[in-house]
């Protein structure tokens, strides 16, 4: 048996980071996921709330105050900011009512006849909810 780990140890691996989702829970984030088809990512935590996430490309008009603009101006040293940045499309409060949201998941489910893609969320209920996006803000639909 070999005792060679697949785990590199190379102190030369350096992580940078390249975005950061805009702050949109109030507690903790107890797990995100990202959709390889539809390419969102999904969060939940503490605060019970599910919020979806979508890239957009440098060159799209970002949201944000007049002031949020210019400090990302001035973070950028003038030069245009043609790299992605993620923003909130959808979010829904007290996904599982009252109690804290554990996780979330993209799945591919048939409704009304229709493969799409839809996120299960599982709180401290003991409950399992499917959720829909749709058009933007996010359904829950009946299983």
């Amino acid at each position: 048996m070999s005792r060679h780990s697949i785990i590199r140890s190379s102190s030369m691996e350096e992580w940078e980071e390249e975005a950061q989702l805009p702050r949109k829970h109030v507690r903790t984030v107890y797990a995100i996921a990202w959709s390889k088809n539809s390419r969102r990512i999904a969060s939940v935590g503490g605060d019970g709330r599910l919020v979806v996430y979508e890239e957009r490309s440098g060159t799209e008009e970002r949201n944000g105050t007049e002031e949020q603009t210019e400090a990302r101006n001035e973070e950028s040293n003038g030069t245009k900011d043609n790299t992605g940045w993620w923003e909130a499309i959808a979010e829904h409060d007290c996904t599982h009512g009252v109690f804290e949201v554990n996780h979330v998941e993209w799945a591919m489910s048939k409704y009304e006849g229709i493969a799409q893609e839809v996120l299960l969320t599982t709180g401290d209920d003991g409950n399992v909810n499917v959720w829909r996006v749709v058009g933007g803000e996010e359904s829950k639909t009946e299983i």
